[in-house]
């Protein structure tokens, strides 16, 4: 009853629709913690990691481009 599980399925998607717009993600079924507070606990590892590899592989894209623009064949 507390999960709203009683419900239609889309009057539940409607809800969790409306209230993803305001930030309320719901809570975890495994951990009961908030979905948002989970996300942005897993966000600046994530985004560490993307600029790293973007650091890393931009360089060598524009070389390997280079090398491969510069020998014909």
């Amino acid at each position: 009853h507390q999960l709203g599980l009683g419900h239609h399925v889309i009057l539940r998607y409607l809800d969790w629709v409306a209230h993803a717009f305001t930030g309320d993600l719901g809570y975890s079924f495994s951990t009961r913690e908030p979905v948002t507070s989970m996300i942005i606990q897993s966000l600046t590892p994530t985004l560490t990691l993307m600029v790293i590899a973007t650091a890393i592989l931009l360089p060598l894209g524009f070389a390997i481009g280079y090398v491969v623009g510069v020998n014909p064949g």
